[in-house]
């Protein structure tokens, strides 16, 4: 693989659009078809991901970038379950419309909701 290729696979992060993606393949030197043609490739192999396919609840958690970053590595690991396009990013909205009462302020409850709320319960 030419660094130009590695380059833009590391674009492929979910926070660009198609458009935005073609304007930085052009910037890098690669040309339409040779874009077309590898992201043709990884979704052919389940290897890509569309946040924005997951529907209008998923906006909001897709448009707040500091939500998002900590919470990635369980959209990853969701899509892998759900592997259609925005599997993930729809079980994440789903568990953060979630809402769970813990009872108890002492060091056990406060512990829970703690994890359960780093969880995006």
């Amino acid at each position: 693989m030419d660094l130009a290729t590695g380059s833009f696979l590391e674009l492929l992060d979910g926070t660009r659009g198609l458009p935005l993606l073609y304007e930085e393949a052009r910037a890098l030197d690669l040309s339409e078809r040779h874009v077309d043609t590898l992201l043709a490739r990884l979704a052919e192999a389940g290897l890509l991901d569309d946040p924005r396919s997951a529907g209008p609840p998923a906006d909001f958690l897709c448009r707040r970038a500091e939500m998002m970053d900590r919470q990635r590595p369980d959209v990853a690991s969701l899509s892998v379950v759900r592997p259609e396009p925005g599997g993930g990013t729809r079980r994440m909205t789903a568990r953060r419309a979630m809402r769970v009462q813990v009872r108890g302020a002492g060091r056990v409850g406060a512990s829970i909701a703690s994890v359960l709320s780093g969880a995006g319960v």
